[in-house]
């Protein structure tokens, strides 16, 4: 947030630029994020590393909520953790990594503290670059001169300028056209465009006259912008203080109260007791004050005066030099006036203008260009250089690459899973490099960051190990990073014979720089590459799927018209966005069990608990029979102990539910619809009732518990069951069954409880999550506590 100030605060026209003296913060250019150096990005990602060195001070101001660092759950170290990866990610692919690209490579040949040399070396690297590396507005222009040219003094100046005057952000053009909203917010017929025209002309000509004016008034006329006094226009110029002895005295007993005057009543009373008290003084008294009121009257007119002879001479200036720094409007009187005399008037001024500006008409000009504005390649990630075989490995390490990411990155909503780690093992070379993903785009082409590991590992190591996210030497970058481009091509360049595993990480201990590998599944490219296939068929059945569904719902709409009762609430309060895009028809099964969940849910809306964008797509309905995926295949074979090394599975899962029937196809058009049957899913346990929460996609997302042993009482009581709905979330489904019961037993001691709430109480109880409940009772006590209750009832 700092970085992000300081960029809309400083980061301005050059015209516009506050001249900043020496105790002051410089303005911010471009030179200085072309400049690894001076990158105020690269100071941000050493703070935050050292954030993950020493938690415990970074993380002060949560630990004083939660408790020492070291005392932390798990899951909130794991939080922590995530949360940091992602500001780094975002920090890199935005402020660092775009200007290690062209054309802002060449800022070095706009500095003039180089010498000749270095711009020389800078010039023949653009030269050597390949096309695809270049931008088609500047440096591909470059390249149609030559080497000597690019370094001569004319073409450094012309740079100079230009890399002073790129601004960075788009601050000042919407400072600039803010007011339009002002304007158009109207009532009636609104405002006509040649009015906004001429608001905006005259609004920027008073803009501009207020920076000339800042720029020429020395500090002392143009005072500061504490409003503590009126402005000198506001004032007669020949006026001087006119103070009497009453004004004297009436001061002096304001002074010696404790406090001012607060509202119109106690200063009108103040002002008669003054009064009074005044007139009641003898008139030698009377002329005391009225002498020391002459003189600070004469100490004041010299004042103005000697204020008056230091400023400057009143000519004119600003735009056209229609403005005087002295007057109180952005136009000069004595213009404004001459103008308004003079024979022709606006249509004069208009014709003038006209032939001391003429408008040149050119060619229009094809903006349709199919060349890449910008860059193609991200750094590091040319593959121009890469032989045939090495470009073949490349392709697919990519994808292998892309695809684990899609299957394995936990969902944004998991943020307490630890991030994935990915191990590259060659056994040509005996090495092996690991890579930690930091932030990736949730788009069809992945655009990912992954932090380099310690790069000592050997090949085909058995864990535990150990490893570290890597700290470069020399101390001028915080953080060692690749984009997925440019991991595969340095592995590519290196070896062909690489293998990718998935590491399962261990608990976090101290410190967040350093993880335990606790296992390790290696994956096979050419099964990954066959994964690939069969998610893009997918994919495109998926989407195929979604656009018939939504068809189907807008003809139900416009055919059967708005319904009642239960039907016609569940309709309205359907989700939007992607939610709404996966909409079934009014056929499908219930999405709840039981009596169905209307309210007291702790989690969001159980359709949209899937995995992620891409793991749901894994798993569609209607798909995954007909053509199971080869990853889903590795899934499945994978032991256990990966999800005991990650800290998932807590508890023994008990006996699972019956399946829920697969969901009935889309009625086709002209077909007769089935009507909707509501299946009752619940698991008895004592006098409660266990149901899963089963949406249409027939995954169970939660679990619900009907206590049904309090209500509220009283005006005003709600007469809701008394009831708890949980969304799994990163939970498995016995640790959700487990809090449920904890939460169902707590409610068997309500003697304590608010009598007339005893309801509201118990279902607010356990926090988000029934995070209250993660620790208690065990599954066997608990049973046994139920049979007990049963008995003696």
């Amino acid at each position: 947030m700092r970085l992000h100030w300081v960029l809309f605060k400083t980061a301005t026209w050059y015209s516009d630029r506050p001249k900043t003296t020496e105790d002051e913060r410089p303005t911010v250019t471009l030179k200085d994020f072309c400049n690894p150096a001076t990158n105020p990005g690269q100071k941000v990602l050493f703070e935050l590393v050292q954030l993950l060195r020493d938690p415990a001070r970074g993380f002060s101001a949560v630990c004083f909520f939660f408790g020492r660092f070291q005392d932390w759950p798990q899951a909130r170290k794991r939080v922590a953790l995530r949360s940091v990866l992602i500001v780094v990610g975002q920090l890199v692919r935005k402020i660092i990594e775009p200007f290690n690209t062209y054309p802002w490579q060449l800022a070095t040949l706009a500095d003039p503290d180089s010498d000749e040399r270095i711009r020389r070396i800078c010039a023949r690297e653009l030269f050597q670059a390949p096309p695809c590396c270049v931008d088609s507005g500047c440096s591909a222009r470059l390249r149609a001169t030559s080497v000597d040219a690019c370094v001569s003094s004319d073409f450094m100046e012309f740079f100079q300028v230009l890399f002073e005057r790129v601004v960075l952000t788009s601050t000042f053009v919407e400072r600039r056209f803010a007011h339009f909203s002002h304007w158009t917010d109207v009532k009636g017929k609104g405002t006509s465009l040649c009015l906004l025209a001429a608001k905006h002309v005259t609004r920027t000509f008073k803009d501009v006259v207020d920076l000339w004016k800042k720029r020429t008034l020395p500090d002392t006329a143009r005072g500061g912008t504490t409003n503590a006094s009126r402005p000198s226009w506001c004032r007669k110029s020949q006026a001087a203080a006119r103070l009497n002895g009453y004004h004297m005295f009436s001061q002096d007993r304001a002074a010696d109260r404790d406090r001012s005057c607060q509202g119109a009543e106690e200063s009108a009373a103040f002002l008669d007791d003054a009064l009074q008290a005044w007139r009641a003084l003898p008139e030698e008294e009377k002329q005391t004050w009225s002498q020391r009121a002459r003189e600070n009257n004469a100490r004041k007119s010299a004042l103005q005066m000697a204020a008056a002879a230091e400023m400057p001479p009143d000519v004119p200036g600003g735009p056209w030099n229609l403005s005087v720094p002295s007057e109180q409007w952005p136009l000069s009187e004595k213009f404004l006036g001459e103008f308004l005399e003079s024979c022709g008037g606006f249509s004069t001024a208009r014709n003038h203008w006209a032939n001391a500006e003429p408008v040149s008409v050119y060619e229009d000009i094809d903006v349709r260009d199919n060349r890449s504005l910008f860059q193609v390649c991200p750094p590091g990630g040319c593959t121009s250089a890469l032989s045939p075989a090495e470009l073949a490995c490349f392709h697919r390490l990519h994808t292998g690459l892309s695809v684990l990411i899609k299957r394995f990155d936990p969902a944004k909503k998991h943020i307490s899973e630890m991030p994935l780690t990915l191990l590259f093992e060659s056994q040509q070379m005996g090495v092996g490099v690991g890579a930690m993903l930091c932030f990736r785009t949730y788009l069809h082409n992945i655009d990912a960051l992954l932090l380099r590991l310690d790069p000592s590992l050997v090949f085909d190591e058995k864990p535990p190990f150990d490893l570290r996210i890597e700290r470069p030497a020399g101390g001028r970058k915080a953080l060692s990073y690749w984009n997925d481009m440019s991991l595969c091509v340095e592995m590519a360049s290196v070896a062909q014979d690489w293998v990718i595993s998935r590491l399962a990480l261990g608990d976090l201990q101290g410190g967040l720089l350093s993880f335990r590998v606790e296992g390790k599944f290696p994956h096979d490219l050419e099964e990954l590459w066959t994964a690939a296939q069969q998610l893009k068929e997918q994919e495109r059945a998926l989407r195929a799927l979604r656009l018939l569904q939504r068809a189907e719902h807008q003809r139900a709409r416009r055919g059967g018209g708005r319904g009642r009762g239960r039907g016609a609430r569940a309709g309205r309060a359907r989700g939007r966005g992607r939610a709404r895009q996966r909409a079934v028809p009014d056929d499908d099964s219930n999405a709840a069990s039981g009596s169905g969940w209307d309210g007291d849910s702790e989690g969001d809306n159980p359709d949209d608990d899937d995995d992620g964008d891409d793991a749901w797509m894994l798993n569609p309905p209607g798909c995954a029979e007909a053509a199971p995926s080869t990853v889903q295949a590795d899934a499945s074979e994978e032991p256990d102990q990966e999800a005991a090394a990650s800290g998932l599975a807590e508890e023994v899962p008990p006996p699972a539910p019956p399946p829920p029937p697969p969901p009935p196809p889309p009625a086709q058009r002209g077909q007769q619809r089935r009507p909707r049957h509501n299946q009752r899913r619940g698991v008895p346990w004592g006098p409660f009732e266990l149901a899963p929460i089963v949406p249409h996609h027939g995954r169970t997302t939660g679990w619900g518990a009907i206590c049904g042993l309090h209500r509220d009482r009283g005006e005003g009581a709600s007469t809701t069951q008394c009831k708890k709905a949980v969304s799994c979330g990163a939970m498995d489904q016995a640790t959700c069954l487990l809090r449920l019961k904890r939460w169902l037993c707590a409610g068997l001691d309500d003697d304590l409880w608010p009598p007339q709430r005893k309801r509201s109480h118990h279902v607010s109880m356990g926090g988000p999550g029934l995070l209250e409940f993660a620790d208690g009772l065990s599954e066997e006590y608990m049973d046994e506590i139920i049979q007990n209750y049963v008995r003696n009832r």
